[in-house]
């Protein structure tokens, strides 16, 4: 008896400890809610690390581009996630493509990431064909701005942490998708406990 107790108790702890590990992450904050806005937290930077792998990975960046992560990282964190990423670069290339992280969201062990990505001057992004993540083809954005917005949706795995699972190409003007995306989010999900 006093072994089940014991166990018991155990369990309890256990959950009430992950439950506070829950995470609830806007950047930029959306008005009324409650959401962390800690560019530098560790789920965040892990989330944008990942999700720019997968935007470079899917766009076929195979030469050096330049990465941006969203307003308010620190630079000491910036810098480190650059040697961890294939052909990344954090100076500006002036004939490169460039990938720049506008919004984070995470719930939980959801996240969705969206980026705007630039093609290099004269060159669309390649889209490999054969990519299971691929939602759209990329396609020219109806004015003369080359700039297309990604968005990446994760999961958290408390082995491997987090993955992409799916990657998508907007093919409305950037402005206009990152609001479109944002509220799709908003309401793709349950608000935390309060």
């Amino acid at each position: 008896m006093r072994m089940r107790l014991m166990i018991l108790a155990v369990l309890a702890g256990c959950m009430l400890a992950s439950a506070g590990c829950i995470k609830y992450v806007n950047i930029p904050p959306m008005e009324g809610d409650v959401a962390e806005t800690n560019a530098n937290d560790d789920h965040v930077l892990q989330v944008q690390e990942e999700a720019i792998r997968a935007a470079a990975e899917t766009s076929g960046f195979n030469s050096p581009y330049t990465f941006r992560t969203v307003t308010g990282t620190q630079e000491r964190h910036y810098l480190a996630m650059a040697p961890r990423l294939p052909n990344a670069t954090v100076d500006d290339l002036p004939n490169g493509a460039k990938l720049e992280v506008r919004q984070v969201y995470i719930r939980g062990d959801r996240a969705q990431v969206d980026l705007v990505r630039t093609p290099a001057p004269g060159t669309q992004p390649q889209m490999p064909t054969t990519d299971p993540t691929l939602v759209m083809p990329p396609a020219p954005p109806p004015s003369d701005d080359p700039r297309q917005l990604v968005t990446v949706y994760m999961r958290w795995d408390a082995i491997g942490g987090w993955y992409d699972t799916e990657v998508k190409v907007w093919r409305i003007p950037v402005e206009q998708a990152l609001l479109v995306s944002s509220r799709q989010f908003a309401t793709s999900v349950e608000a935390p406990p309060q």
